[in-house]
């Protein structure tokens, strides 16, 4: 595999790893979300709805996002604009689209709450592991992308 293609391969897991997180939860609560070297990067606070609000390490509000009653959510950026979204299946497997309605990304649950990432075209991109208190994420390599608690 070339630079190129494993950056974008990069790219593109953080970005599937952002749409995930964005759409996990639902119980009213404050999650901060952390880079691989412990560096807070996010907070995201949702109400008891499971609607979601961003807000970036300095406090500024990045987006937010609505969730329906079947657990599918719908993502908004800072102006209020359709980012993505997201429909959960019965078995609680996730697919990610763009604004476009295109396939971004899959997330198949295990039972044991850990979490396999496939990109649009199936191959895997990630992991996320459970401990009960706190949530890692991984490349496809197993490096540690951020941690979420």
């Amino acid at each position: 595999m070339n630079f190129c293609s494993n950056q974008k391969m990069k790219i593109q897991l953080l970005i599937f790893v952002f749409l995930f997180l964005f759409s996990s939860g639902y119980s009213q609560s404050t999650k901060n979300r952390y880079d691989k070297t412990g560096k807070n990067i996010e907070t995201v606070k949702t109400d008891k709805s499971g609607n979601e609000t961003f807000y970036n390490s300095s406090g500024k509000k990045t987006g937010n996002s609505t969730t329906d009653s079947k657990g599918n959510q719908t993502i908004y950026n800072s102006s209020g604009q359709k980012s993505s979204s997201t429909k959960t299946d019965s078995k609680g497997n996730q697919t990610h689209y763009d604004k476009s309605g295109k396939i971004e990304s899959v997330v198949k649950k295990g039972s044991n709450g850990n979490e396999t990432f496939y990109d649009s075209s199936g191959r895997k991109i990630g992991s996320s592991k459970t401990n009960g208190t706190s949530k890692t994420y991984y490349d496809k390599s197993g490096k540690k992308i951020m941690t979420e608690k």
